[in-house]
Parts: C-alpha cells; structure tokens; sequence
C-alpha cells in the first residue's frame, strides 16, 4: 500500500488466472472387499480405514503444495535459496545455527515479508526442537521448569511480536527449511464436482470397491513471500 495526495492516484495491481498457473491433481484412494464382508461388518468397521485415506488424501495433497512451494508453479519462479553461511560465516556445516536463523528471519521480516511459517522435512524438525525446546541445565530447577519458564512455545519461535510455526513435510529437501508468509503465499483451489465418492460392484469376483478422490490445485499469490534457507553447506 502506497501513500498518496488527495485525488491522487494509487497502484493498482492486476491479477490474472490462466491455464498454465494452477496445475490440478487427483488426490484419493479406495479399498475393495467382498459382499460377505459387506453384509456382515458393521459402519464402525469401517471408519478406520476411511480415517486412513482421508489421512494418506492429505499426505499427498501436502506433497502437491510442497512441490509448487519450492519450484513455483509455472507462472512464479522457484523459490530463492539462501545459505546459512551467508549470515554466519562460521557456522557448522549440517547444523542449524541459531544465530543465522535468527537473522534470516530478521532479514525477512526488514524486507517487509516477515515469515511466520518455516516448513522442513523430519530430520529439520528434529534439528529445530534441539535448537529451540531444550533448554540449558539450571541446577536450581529441573529442565522441564527452565523451558516454562522461558515461554518457548513447541513448534514455534517468538520473534518480532510475532511467532514462527512449524509445519512438517515429507517432501522437504533435507537440510533445508522454506520460510513464508502463510497468508498471501499459496491458494488451494478445488475443482468444482470433484469431491467424489463411488461404489462400483463386480459380480464376476462378488467384490465391492469403494473410492474418495477430489481434484485440488495450488496457485502461488506472490513470487516474493517464499524463501529457503539451506544449513547444508557441504553442497557448495
């Protein structure tokens, strides 16, 4: 948003949809059993296995949105990379430095794209928890007061008024975590119609087989929201 005189003009953007900026993927599963089992099993039986592919339908709609997080979406270009040892020349290689992270984020939030999401694959949440949730040894207390004490919430950082969440993916590249801005970073976009469930019976094998799937697609808002940082400095 830009200051102006009275009457004065302001900037205005222009936002366009076009084919070749939202890619859409089918997302489901299904399970097949017999009419016995049917006829026998109660819907309680099933709930878990339902549980299950709605779970693995998530699982794959966060690889999807990964995917796009990283290397853009055909319209905005992958996201920028930035070392850690660009920030602290000294830090180890393959080990998150808590200095450098900090003034990554600093970096980010004096660019005026503060970040209050980090995402990184399960060995970088690991490195994260070491980093933030356990606290020094205070002879005087037990670990678990120290960290109540500190106000660290899990899975978070507070920084700059503001606080820094933690989301897990799979797909993440290893030693690397991928800073945004939640809100203005990335859409979801359901296919209309697309959230289908069907039931097919095959009298030849006396079988039933059910299916959950629905279309999704993501489209980044901004080029400019997303940012690695990447601790692995042994891939220069």
């Amino acid at each position: 948003m830009a200051a102006g005189a009275e009457l004065g003009r302001f900037p205005v953007k222009t936002i366009r949809l076009s084919e070749q900026s939202v890619k859409f993927y089918k997302h489901g599963g299904g399970y097949r059993f017999s009419y016995e089992f049917d006829r026998r099993a109660s819907i309680e039986t099933l709930v878990p296995y339902v549980n299950r592919m709605d779970r693995e339908k998530e699982l794959s709609k966060v690889r999807s949105a990964t995917h796009i997080l990283i290397n853009g979406d055909g319209v905005n270009p992958a996201a920028p990379v930035v070392k850690q040892k660009d920030f602290v020349s000294t830090a180890a290689d393959k080990k998150l430095n808590y200095e450098a992270l900090l003034r990554w984020l600093v970096a980010r939030a004096q660019a005026g794209i503060p970040v209050d999401t980090v995402i990184g694959n399960w060995d970088a949440y690991i490195d994260w928890l070491l980093l933030f949730a356990i606290p020094t040894s205070n002879a005087s207390r037990t670990d678990a007061e120290n960290l109540a004490a500190s106000g660290f919430q899990i899975g978070g950082v507070p920084i700059l008024r503001g606080t820094v969440n933690f989301a897990l993916s799979s797909s993440a590249p290893n030693k690397q975590l991928l800073g945004m801005s939640r809100g203005d970073t990335l859409e979801e976009l359901n296919e209309g119609g697309s959230q289908i469930e069907e039931t097919e019976r095959a009298i030849t094998n006396q079988s039933i087989t059910f299916t959950k799937s629905e279309n999704t697609g993501y489209k980044l808002a901004f080029s400019d929201t997303r940012s690695i940082f990447d601790y692995d400095s042994t891939d220069d």
